[in-house]
């Protein structure tokens, strides 16, 4: 059921989206992009977060970058008090 302060376009007023808080976040899950609106004028939107839904993979880099043994050595010049 829409409610009656939602509009087309994805805008919803301020209070209606607080009494719908939970099913505007499902939607946002679902791709959306929603704006709230006080007063007819926009001051919010919830989007959702890029790469979200795709688990990360690691290992991309295995066998490719070799960390030398001395990576962690002082640099030379670095944290002396010379002057």
């Amino acid at each position: 059921m829409m409610n009656p302060k939602h509009h087309p376009g994805h805008r919803i007023e301020e209070d209606a989206a607080v009494d719908a808080f939970d099913d505007l976040l499902k939607r946002v899950e679902q791709g959306e992009e929603i704006t709230i609106c006080r007063g007819g004028k926009s001051i919010a939107r919830l989007v959702p977060i890029e790469g979200l839904t795709k688990p990360r993979v690691g290992g991309q880099w295995k066998g490719l970058v070799r960390i030398r043994e001395d990576f962690d050595a002082p640099l030379p010049g670095f944290g002396t008090t010379d002057t």
